[in-house]
């Protein structure tokens, strides 16, 4: 099937299966219900504001799933993590000691961890293991962070983020400089831009920064100014982030909302596993200014 767009308007939307070529859309097969769904939109402005008017127009159609997908696949995930964040809030207040010497025990603990990870994601990627990529940043990135801590800076919110970004970097580092020590299939992949290998990757380094920034979390909820910030910053980066990788306009069926609860069972799992530790090393610096 071919499309002809109108004069004076812009094609602004189409099926993820249409190849849109100057001012013809052309369908030779469709799947249903996925990506942009079965809409064609014309606009007779293009850029942001065509896009705008697009969504505004779909989302007329489609208010009942447009309202779902908000609930289930943005709100659920995110309210989830910031009632988990809030408990674990007030149980750490109540339970962890904060004194320089559980801080310096808690830094050992994460290097220790950390290392560990890195170890065993250079052994799968050296297997070729999918998961190996986001291991040996993670890895990596927790070691230089709770390192990090050891430093006898006098601790600011700036420096914990600084050090925060630094960690990640320096976790991306170590991941490509071990892939090429191990001949992985990474570099090669990433250099051929690789859609799914380079889509693998913006989610392992994206997902890290999110649990690595945990400690600029723990660290300002220490401090009555940065509070309320703090702890609803991350469930609205996991909004925003959700709400652009799946967009609220996509046509769902059923089993949605299974796969929603499914995600937030993972997404507290890789929070109290990999998320906690960052929190802890933050929330125990402040301990080092005694």
């Amino acid at each position: 099937m071919t499309v002809v767009r109108p004069s004076e308007t812009h094609i602004t939307r189409a099926p993820s299966d249409a190849t849109v070529r100057g001012n013809e859309l052309e369908l030779t097969s469709y799947e249903g219900g996925r990506g942009n769904g079965p809409f064609v939109t014309f606009t007779k402005s293009g850029g942001v504001a065509g896009e705008a008017w697009s969504f505004v127009s779909v989302s007329e159609s489609l208010a009942d799933d447009v309202a779902r997908n908000l609930l289930v696949n943005v709100l659920l995930p995110s309210v989830s993590l910031l009632m988990f964040l809030v408990g674990f809030i007030w149980v750490s207040g109540k339970t962890v000691k904060r004194d320089e010497r559980t801080a310096k025990w808690l830094a050992a603990i994460v290097t220790a961890f950390g290392v560990l990870m890195l170890q065993f994601g250079v052994v799968q990627m050296a297997n070729w293991a999918n998961h190996a990529t986001q291991m040996v940043i993670t890895g990596g990135a927790y070691t230089v962070l709770a390192l990090l801590t050891f430093a006898d800076v006098r601790p600011t919110l700036p420096r914990v983020a600084g050090g925060v970004l630094l960690a990640w970097e320096t976790g991306i580092a170590v991941m490509f400089v071990s892939a090429i020590a191990v001949d992985s299939y990474v570099v090669p992949r990433l250099l051929a831009v690789n859609y799914y290998d380079v889509n693998k990757l913006i989610f392992a380094t994206f997902s890290t920064l999110f649990l690595l920034s945990m400690a600029v979390v723990g660290y300002a909820v220490s401090d009555p100014r940065y509070r309320r910030i703090a702890i609803a910053l991350p469930p609205t980066v996991l909004a925003v982030s959700l709400a652009m990788a799946r967009p609220v306009t996509y046509v769902g069926t059923s089993l949605d909302f299974v796969y929603s609860l499914f995600f937030v069972v993972v997404i507290l799992v890789a929070v109290t596993l990999f998320g906690i530790p960052a929190f802890l090393l933050g929330r125990m610096i402040p301990a080092k200014k005694s």
